[in-house]
């Protein structure tokens, strides 16, 4: 945010570089944006100029611009940001000094009285004088420096990534199709099956091959299988010539006088973009379902005045090889919480810890496990956990696992095992695709005998990820016994209190992203206070 303050600063003068100066001097009065996105500077001879699309379709963008009664721009983002970005109603130029007035005529000599009965004939009247000379004009005010969007697809002024995406066009389904052929080491080329999928986020391309049949050919310095990938229904009646075509900065159009098997399919990129609104690009082709995307710029002139014209558009296509496994994403546990009375069961910086507090329990302790998504978020979709080694799960198991409940499954563990210090891995499957959580090493401590000094006190974790609105109940042992320890949360000295709250409860809730710190007090029972070392919080958004 500091960077795109900074440069926005200078987007207040952006489009008196391209435009010609008008005849009288002008300064920005007023800027709105339009229905389109577009950014709007009226100026103060009347004249409207246009800067261009500024509203990107994701990330932040800007979403308002208002010059107010001092002169001064201000900047709306979509996150609700206001940007004070200068002063920008210039001066008035000086005004041009006044002509000197001309001379007054001289009076015409009086008449003599004529004989009785005859008026005097009437004097003629003076010349006039001449105008006063026109003042000079007031000195025209610098350019500002002209914004443009820049090879990443974001808006650019000075050199400097603003980070706001400029206009580009998402390549869906909808208004395009596809085909894509696999490349053979002779430059032959084999149809692969290509499909819509539809996802809670949009519709995608999709494309299906059986990776073992492939043949890997040599390109770009290594061995890949390969694949070309021809997309159509690009408009291009904007263009009249085209000079370059890039993928993800990588000039497409050269990579036709390659050596290398994709070469024939790109010959006449330029061409087949103009003529017939497709566009071709070489795609490697994994051996686990992934995904490709790519921003593709293509330059040229317009067909109206033969000015410089690029356009970007965003690819994204999923790579199916059939005949394998998912590539497995991650998953991860945030909460750990005992469902058997007399063991406490709880997170620690090495694993899960198993702390049995009764003699009288059994062999068997029931765990109820929360996960969610890399972005700490529960998930929405039907997921089921599987069987593993060093646990049962509970429930009645259905064909694609045990279904989770509000992203929760309860597993049973034995003792004896935990006490072994076995490990568990988690796996959770949705019906397209595959998550893993990290190994989680088991440990147990037996809290059965008699309660000893715990000899000082330290988190069972030393940082943590929270998410805006999530709870977290963090776990403080005693140094000699490892041991859990009842002991109580305070925000650290210096550490940002609108980050976290503690509810009194000993549980920490995230309250908006940042990051803070915590620590505790533990007084032992033979009198001795024992304070913990901080704790790091990290909150993100929700």
């Amino acid at each position: 945010m500091n960077k795109l303050l900074a440069t926005l600063l200078a987007l207040t003068l952006a489009l008196l570089a391209g435009c010609a100066a008008p005849a009288t001097p002008a300064s920005i009065v007023d800027a709105k944006i339009d229905e389109n996105g577009d950014l709007l500077f009226t100026m103060s001879n009347g004249a409207i100029l246009n800067a261009g699309r500024v509203r990107g379709e994701d990330g932040t963008s800007v979403e308002s611009a208002v010059v107010d009664e001092s002169g001064d721009l201000q900047i709306g983002l979509s996150d609700d940001t206001v940007i004070h970005a200068g002063h920008v109603r210039g001066a008035d130029g000086q005004d041009g000094a006044d002509g000197r007035d001309g001379a007054d005529g001289q009076d015409g000599r009086d008449g003599r009285d004529g004989v009785d009965g005859k008026d005097g004939r009437d004097g003629k009247d003076g010349a006039d004088g001449r105008d006063g000379a026109n003042g000079k004009d007031g000195a025209d005010g610098e350019d500002g420096t002209r914004p443009y969007v820049g090879a990443n697809g974001n808006w650019w002024i000075d050199g400097v990534d603003l980070g706001v995406a400029g206009e580009r066009e998402s390549v869906t389904p909808e208004n395009y199709s596809i085909r894509a052929v696999a490349v053979q080491p002779d430059g032959s080329t084999t149809a692969l099956e290509t499909s819509i999928a539809e996802e809670t986020v949009g519709d995608y391309f999709t494309i299906t091959y059986d990776y073992d049949e492939l043949t890997p050919v040599q390109y770009g310095g290594g061995t890949w299988r390969m694949a070309l990938v021809t997309i159509s229904g690009f408009k291009a009646e904007e263009f009249a010539t085209v000079t370059r075509i890039e993928a993800d900065g990588v000039d497409v159009t050269a990579m036709a006088g390659a050596d290398s098997p994709v070469a024939s399919g790109l010959q006449g990129a330029a061409e087949r973009f103009l003529k017939q609104g497709e566009l071709c690009l070489p795609t490697q082709l994994p051996d686990r379902m992934n995904s490709m995307s790519y921003l593709v710029r293509v330059l040229g002139t317009a067909k109206d005045g033969g000015e410089e014209l690029q356009k970007f558009y965003y690819v994204y296509v999923r790579l199916d090889p059939f005949n394998t496994e998912p590539w497995p994403r991650e998953a991860v546990v945030t909460r750990v919480e005992s469902e058997t009375s007399g063991v406490d069961v709880y997170r620690t910086n090495y694993g899960i810890q198993f702390e049995q507090e009764e003699a009288s329990v059994g062999d068997e302790v029931s765990v109820r496990i929360s996960f969610a998504d890399v972005n700490r978020q529960p998930f929405t979709k039907p997921i089921y956990l599987q069987e593993g080694q060093g646990f049962a799960v509970a429930g009645e198991k259905e064909e694609n696992g045990y279904p989770l409940t509000d992203s929760q499954a309860v597993v049973r563990f034995s003792l004896e095992e935990v006490k072994q210090r076995a490990s568990v891995t988690f796996h959770l499957r949705t019906e397209k695709g595959e998550y893993i959580t990290s190994e989680f090493s088991l440990h147990y401590v037996d809290g059965t005998g008699e309660q000893r000094d715990p000899q000082g006190i330290l988190f069972a974790e030393s940082s943590v990820t929270i998410a805006v609105g999530e709870t977290y109940r963090p776990i403080v042992l005693g140094v000699a016994t490892n041991s859990q320890v009842e002991a109580t949360l305070q925000i650290g000295e210096g550490s940002d209190n609108g980050v976290i709250r503690l509810d009194g409860k000993g549980n920490v809730v995230g309250v908006q992203p940042g990051v803070t710190y915590i620590s505790a007090k533990y007084p032992s029972s033979n009198g001795q206070e024992y304070a913990a070392s901080s704790m790091k919080i990290t909150v993100t958004g929700a």
